[in-house]
């Protein structure tokens, strides 16, 4: 963050959110939503293939949660502003390469955790 009120562009924004999901409290760096573990929107998407297999991948060993351990969710941080569905499209991008324009099947579950 710059002292003229503008932001750096490398910093990802993310919505510090009440624990009911009901309104956004601030704006504030990804940073600072990890050090203090707020409560924020994230996505997790399991990716089947035709035969119905997960797949599964091995996460990068710089990730603050399970290191370099195996894992079968694509998931990720909802950017400010961003809606659930358009960070699962996104994180699809960026963790698999697939560019989709519409997803069809997929469901919504709110969960709580503390990691």
């Amino acid at each position: 963050i710059v002292s003229n009120n503008t932001y750096d562009s490398s910093i990802e924004l993310v919505d510090w959110i009440d624990s009911n999901d009901n309104y956004v409290i601030k704006v504030l760096p990804r940073s600072l939503i990890y050090k203090y573990n707020l409560y924020h929107k994230g996505i997790g998407v399991l990716v089947f293939n035709r035969h119905e297999d997960i797949f599964i991948h091995r996460r990068s060993a710089t990730k603050k949660v399970f290191p370099s351990m195996y894992d079968m969710f694509i998931g990720g941080v909802c950017n400010s502003n961003e809606i659930p569905y358009d960070t699962m499209k996104r994180e699809l991008k960026e963790e698999l390469g697939l560019n989709l324009t519409k997803v069809n099947d997929y469901q919504t579950i709110n969960l709580k955790t503390n990691l």
